[in-house]
């Protein structure tokens, strides 16, 4: 999906969040973490990362994120036959389900504000969602465009897409690295 792009931001969304940036087809900063962009803070909610510290963008868009803002709406007191996983809670939404709904509306709200932060420091002209979480995503890049940033940066146009490799991207991706 990067081909023809010289700029390519990655955001892999599963149990972690990956993050890979290429400039001209080469990963782009010190390997083996190229970057560690997941612990940017993204807000002074309570939310504690692995890391230590918290309101990190990783620990609001990986899975067990997801996961925790649900628990802010008790979605496991009020579907407890549920399962508390992001693809459950993307199907609900799909289902008509309003708590699913607002769930993934904040998550998406988390996730626009790292996209955009990364954005406006490195100026990628693609940005693929990939890993198990972005296939719930795959309705809703246009809506990952931050009106500040589009009303601010007319002239920039980036394009977010949702990876066709959906979970093989991560291990595909690593494998690259040692070619």
């Amino acid at each position: 999906q990067g081909k023809g792009f010289s700029r390519v931001l990655v955001f892999t969304l599963g149990t972690g969040l990956g993050l890979g940036f290429t400039i001209d087809g080469k990963l782009d900063g010190p390997m083996p973490f190229a970057h560690m962009g997941g612990h940017q803070t993204i807000t002074t909610d309570d939310f504690v990362c692995y890391c230590g510290k918290t309101g990190c963008l990783e620990s609001l868009v990986s899975g067990s994120g997801i996961g925790r803002i649900a628990s802010r709406f008790k979605w496991e007191k009020k579907y407890p036959a549920l399962p508390l996983t992001a693809e459950e809670i993307f199907t609900e939404r799909q289902a008509g389900n309003r708590d699913a709904a607002e769930i993934v509306e904040e998550y998406l709200g988390y996730l626009r504000t790292g996209i955009d932060n990364y954005v406006n420091l490195y100026a990628p002209d693609l940005v693929v969602l990939g890993g198990g979480i972005a296939k719930g995503l795959k309705g809703d890049t246009e809506r990952l465009h931050s009106p500040a940033l589009l009303k601010s940066y007319k002239a920039y146009q980036v394009t977010i897409v949702t990876s066709i490799l959906e979970e093989k991207a991560g291990i595909l991706g690593s494998a690259a690295l040692f070619n």
